[in-house]
């Protein structure tokens, strides 16, 4: 299995993708429901610990984070920029539709893979290194269960 290029599956604010996207990591996480112990009553032997057991989750959460390597270029409203992001977060705007794809008819695969939902700008990070050009660092946070979908190519 040759797999799909990491460069090949990109994230899109409504019908834009962000502009020039460096990394993008989609992370999914669960709180499992743990039932805690009480004391000893004094008439109960303490003989050592037990192991933790884990059935259902208490939480389910998800997350995506991108990095970008433009800033503030290509301000002509064909893609996502800094300057938009920036805009929505001073307005207030901070609920998107967005998806995690692959970038359809780019790649030899079987399937193309999204997963969408609505997130919550979470934090914009504007970086200005010494050397190399500034970049920008995106976290978004689910608002609720997100859609997975595998759609065949052929």
């Amino acid at each position: 299995m040759a797999g799909i290029a990491g460069k090949l599956l990109r994230v899109k604010l409504g019908d834009k993708y962000i502009k020039c996207q460096a990394d993008a990591t989609a992370t999914f996480t669960n709180t499992a429901v743990e039932e805690e112990d009480c004391k000893p009553d004094g008439s109960t032997l303490v003989t050592g610990g037990s192991w933790v057991n884990r059935d259902e989750a208490e939480s389910q959460d998800w997350s995506l984070s991108v990095s970008s390597r433009v800033f503030l270029d290509a301000l002509d409203g064909a893609s996502v920029t800094q300057a938009d992001l920036i805009a929505a977060n001073i307005a207030g705007n901070l609920n998107f539709d967005v998806e995690f794809l692959t970038t359809p008819g780019q790649h030899n695969g079987e399937n193309d893979l999204l997963i969408s939902g609505n997130m919550f700008l979470s934090s914009i990070s504007l970086n200005a290194v010494l050397t190399g050009k500034a970049t920008t660092d995106i976290e978004f946070l689910g608002n609720g269960k997100p859609t997975q979908t595998v759609i065949p190519t052929a």
